[in-house]
Parts: C-alpha cells; sequence; structure tokens
C-alpha cells in the first residue's frame, strides 16, 4: 500500500504537468486564430479546461458609455441579440475594471460588490469568484470573470495568480485582433497577409508573457520536481539493478530531469537583459564558439569547415549573446547528426549587413515544422528544450536588428541564414 506522502506528490507531479500542457495549448490555439469572436470564444473555453471552471466571462470595455459588456457567444459567433452590461464600478467586474486590481471571493455571496445579473442570465448559482482586468500594453480592454470551480471547491490565490498569467497572453490575442480586424477593412488585405503580419505583431510581445509565465510558475514546478528526483535517486542507490522497480526508476529519473531543464531555460530566458552593444569581429566569436565545441563535434565524428571571408567590417553586438546565439545554432546541428556529418560555417557581406550561413547535412526539419522552429518550446528531439532557436531569433531579430531566415529538407540538412546588420536600424 503507498504512504499518503507518496501519493500526494504523484498528485503534485500530475497537477504540474497538466497546468503546463494546458498553458501551452493556450498559446497555441490563440496564437492561430485572427478573428476577435474567435479569439474570446476560444479563450474563456481554455480558460475554464485550464483552472476546472464552471463558467468564465470575458468582458469588453466601452469606453464611450464607460461600461463593459459581455456578449453571449455560440460556435464562436456573438449572439447580438444577448449580452449582460455593467458600469465601470458595478458589479464585481465592474469593480474590478474601475480598481484595475485582481478579485478573489470564496464567500461571493457577501461582498459588497456582488450582483445577481449574471446567476440569471447563465442560470449558475455563484459560489466562488475570481476576477482579474484584461490589459493590453497597460491599456485596460476588458475584464475576465471566472465562477465556481466544477469539483465543488473554492478558488485560491494559486488559481488567480494563474489566471493572471493567462490574461497577459489573451489581452495580446484580444487586442491585436481588433488591429486586424481594422487593418483588413481599410485595406481589405488577404487572410494570407493578414496572418503573416499578425506573427510579426505577436512574436515579440508573446515571448514577454512568457517570462510572466514563468515566474507564475516556476516555484510551483521546479520545487516538488526537485525534491521528487531527489527521493527518486535515494530509491535508485538502494534498489539492486535487478529488481523489478528498477526499470520504472531509470524511466522516471531522465523525464524528471528534462522537467528541470525545461523550467531552468524558461526561466533563464525570461531573465535575459537587454543587450550591451559594442563594436566587434563576427569571424572573432564564430571561432571561439566552433573552439569551445571542438571536442563534442570530434566525439560525434563531424568535420567542421569554417569559410570566414577576411576584412568583414565590424558590427555593433552584444558578444555574449551573440556568440550564444552562434552555440544554440550549432548545437542543433550538431544533435541533428548524431552518427557524424558536416557543418560549413559561411560569413560574407551582402548589402548593409553581414551574412552569417550554418550549413549541415544532418535530419533536416519536416517542411510542415519549419514555421514553428522559433515558437518557444517547439521542439521534435526528445533531449531538447524547444527554446534554442527562439532564443536565437530574439537576440539576432530583437537585440540586434538582423534577421534569422531557414532552408532546410527533411533527411538533407539545414541552412541557418543570419542577416545582421552593420549598423543598427532604428
Amino acid at each position: 500500500m503507498r504512504s499518503s506522502k507518496s501519493i500526494t506528490r504523484d498528485a503534485v507531479f500530475l497537477f504540474i504537468n497538466l497546468k503546463t500542457y494546458e498553458f501551452l495549448k493556450v498559446t497555441t490555439l490563440i496564437d492561430s486564430i485572427i478573428y476577435s469572436q474567435e479569439v474570446l470564444y476560444k479563450s474563456m473555453k481554455l480558460i475554464e479546461e485550464f483552472l476546472g471552471a464552471e463558467k468564465s466571462l470575458i468582458f469588453q470595455l466601452d469606453s464611450d458609455r464607460d461600461e463593459i459588456f459581455y456578449k453571449f457567444i455560440k460556435d464562436g459567433k456573438e449572439d447580438e441579440t444577448k449580452e449582460i452590461r455593467f458600469k465601470i464600478g458595478e458589479g464585481i467586474a465592474g469593480f474590478v475594471a474601475a480598481t484595475r486590481k485582481p478579485f478573489l471571493s470564496q464567500n461571493i455571496r457577501n461582498d459588497p460588490h456582488f450582483s445577481d445579473v449574471i446567476e440569471k442570465k447563465i442560470g449558475i448559482k455563484t459560489n466562488s469568484l475570481i476576477a482579474v482586468p484584461l490589459e493590453s500594453k497597460d491599456t485596460l480592454i476588458g475584464v475576465i470573470e471566472v465562477i465556481n470551480k466544477k469539483d465543488g471547491k473554492k478558488f485560491d490565490s494559486r488559481d488567480l495568480k494563474l489566471l493572471l498569467s493567462i490574461s497577459e497572453l489573451i489581452g495580446i490575442a484580444i487586442n491585436n485582433a481588433f488591429l486586424y480586424e481594422k487593418i483588413k477593412k481599410k485595406f481589405e488585405i488577404t487572410d494570407h497577409k493578414l496572418k503573416i503580419t499578425k506573427e510579426r505583431l505577436l512574436s515579440s510581445e508573446k515571448l514577454a508573457s512568457l517570462g510572466s509565465f514563468a515566474n507564475a510558475i516556476a516555484h510551483e514546478v521546479l520545487n516538488p520536481v526537485m525534491v521528487i528526483a531527489g527521493f527518486i535517486r535515494r530509491i535508485q542507490k538502494i534498489t539492486p539493478s535487478n529488481d523489478l522497480r528498477w526499470k520504472y526508476l531509470i524511466q522516471i529519473l531522465p523525464q524528471l530531469e528534462r522537467l528541470e531543464r525545461v523550467v531552468h531555460d524558461i526561466a533563464n530566458f525570461a531573465e535575459m537583459e537587454p543587450g550591451t552593444l559594442s563594436e566587434g569581429d563576427i569571424n572573432t566569436k564564430i571561432r571561439k564558439v566552433v573552439s569551445n565545441l571542438l571536442s563534442i563535434i570530434k566525439q560525434r565524428g563531424i568535420t567542421i569547415d569554417l569559410k570566414l571571408k577576411d576584412g568583414l567590417p565590424h558590427i555593433l553586438m552584444d558578444k555574449r549573446y551573440i556568440s550564444l546565439a552562434i552555440f544554440h545554432i550549432l548545437m542543433n546541428s550538431i544533435e541533428a547528426m548524431p552518427n557524424g556529418g558536416k557543418i560549413m560555417i559561411k560569413t560574407d557581406k551582402k548589402e548593409d549587413n553581414i551574412l552569417v550561413e550554418v550549413i549541415d547535412t544532418g535530419k533536416g526539419i519536416k517542411a510542415e515544422h519549419i514555421d514553428k522552429v522559433f515558437n518557444p518550446l517547439f521542439t521534435s528531439k526528445t533531449k531538447s528544450t524547444g527554446l534554442g532557436m527562439t532564443i536565437v531569433n530574439h537576440i539576432i531579430s530583437y537585440e540586434h536588428g538582423g534577421k534569422v531566415e531557414i532552408e532546410s529538407k527533411e533527411g538533407k540538412g539545414t541552412k541557418v541564414r543570419l542577416l545582421i546588420p552593420t549598423k543598427i536600424r532604428g
């Protein structure tokens, strides 16, 4: 019979994985939507799933009337005939809009701001409630209100903290959805072009929101995982290798260690400071990174060919970050060639840019995955956290005003091209 402590640890572990998985669903599904009605509908459904809630409502701000309103949505479409409106300051949602502070109540019916208007409209008796302001770029755009947990328990501060993290992504998605619709209406551009505009607008904001999520769950995830991993290691030491339980232990530990790496990498990425630029030679940085990786390159049976053009102009760079970007690109190439291969690194000057190309003969990337390689946590490798190319893109595009391009063919290899301006663009 298992001890209560063992059951509790397992429950915590499952809870952590579920929450991380659901959060990634929020980022993935919301990022794939352009239109505001769909964003609202999908967001509410995912909040309910994420928090195990009976009902969630996203109120939008009507600044002209000094009100917030919720429109009933069915199958992703708003019902223009059914809506709930509150004046700013009225009801719980109106109170949150007025104060712009999160709200938690485990005994809502005794709260002076409580109104039964929503109960009458949706037919659910409110027992526990959390609500947070919905903002984008420090501007109020609405309120998220979540009603009752399906299991009958009360919402707590942990639920509120998680909802705050989700609200950042939803705020970005809704605000951008409204913007895309305005752009399309004004310029009558196609859905395909609208999606490209969306991806460019979302990228930097999504990376920032990842940091908030990391801060919200890092304590919950990392500490229990470290405790569990510690106990597993102790059990492993006292368990004979011929014991039936040994094969389970050696499978569990690598998964826990991978989860530790994921959380560490997310937290480290979230804490990246803005770069400090100074003049430097790109060829020197490449040679240094290659030198540091030479032992693992040789161990893997990989040959490396440097075709670095002499006399390239120095560029303004954060030397530490440029080295980090090159490191991640090379590690991807190395991991793509477990049985050996070839890496070629070329540099040149192209117009007002320094061109860096890293070409490998590895496994390549599936065509359907090319557009996803910069997404946080996307990976097709079992030992990777999926942040390498996200970091590369952040460093080159946002810290240095450059561009990252990828060409790849499955089974043939991959070419990563960096275009770094010789002068930082304003």
